[in-house]
């Protein structure tokens, strides 16, 4: 009878056993089929993370190449535009020495001919009258200067288009009185009057001389001040002449120079 009972024990701890083995196996079964479905999951995950890391820096790359070729065309764009205002600088300072020059040379020939043409007033007063001579100042036959117009003290620089301009009434930086030309006895008698506007500053000085039978003789110097780039230094542009009687010949010019520039920065 406790061999039965023992026997009957030992069969129910047995099958006891075999159903923890059981639910034992079952856990460890899914356990490892979780552990494989997560770690495939990890590893399908890493990978789309590299795929996703490498189009980040492709797209990186394309960005940065991107701004590397914007500012290469910004810088060329500024190259280009800086090139354009320099050169459209300098050409309108060529433009306006051009203008000095004709200037001077349409003041020499002024000269010129207002001292081969015989003075209205010698008709009237030979004796105090010079026949042939430069424009001088009133009363002072023995010549002068016009005086720079405008002065020197009046820039330029600070009008409309860096220029002078002359006017009646002025007041407006850059503007000045027109009768610095029209009042002006030598600008007059050569006919010379700046009416639009200009970049430089003119001065006509002439020295008249002759002997007791009035062959006059009249030296000049026509002169041109700019200072186009604002530095303060004018540059001068200036020719002069000798006129008088030439032996054989009569009156006419016995000496012309070239045009001179000094201190020619601009």
């Amino acid at each position: 009878m406790q061999r039965l009972i023992s026997l009957t024990t030992s069969v129910l701890v047995l099958a006891a056993c075999g159903q923890a083995f059981e639910a034992i196996g079952t856990d460890a079964g899914v356990g490892d089929d979780e552990a494989t479905s997560e770690g495939e999951e990890a590893t399908t995950t890493g990978s789309g993370g590299e795929e996703t890391a490498t189009e980040d820096d492709s797209s990186s790359e394309a960005e940065t190449t991107e701004e590397d070729s914007s500012s290469e065309e910004d810088s060329s764009s500024e190259e280009e535009s800086s090139t354009e205002e320099e050169s459209s600088g300098e050409g309108v300072e060529d433009e306006r020495i051009a203008e000095a020059i004709a200037d001077i040379n349409a003041l020499t020939n002024a000269t010129i001919s207002a001292f081969l043409t015989p003075d209205p007033g010698w008709y009237e007063d030979p004796e105090n009258v010079p026949q042939h001579s430069c424009p001088y100042p009133w009363m002072s036959p023995q010549g002068g200067e016009a005086g720079i117009t405008p002065p020197l003290s009046f820039d330029c620089n600070n009008g409309p288009d860096n220029s002078c301009h002359p006017t009646q009434g002025a007041g407006a930086p850059g503007f000045y009185e027109i009768g610095h030309w029209t009042d002006n006895p030598i600008w007059a008698g050569v006919s010379f009057v700046k009416w639009a506007p200009h970049a430089f500053h003119y001065n006509l000085i002439v020295v008249n001389g002759g002997s007791e039978t009035l062959d006059y003789t009249c030296s000049f110097t026509v002169q041109a001040f700019g200072d186009l780039d604002d530095d303060s230094v004018f540059s001068t542009y200036e020719r002069s002449g000798e006129l008088g009687l030439i032996e054989g010949v009569g009156l006419g010019v016995i000496s012309l120079s070239e045009l001179t520039i000094i201190d020619g920065d601009e």
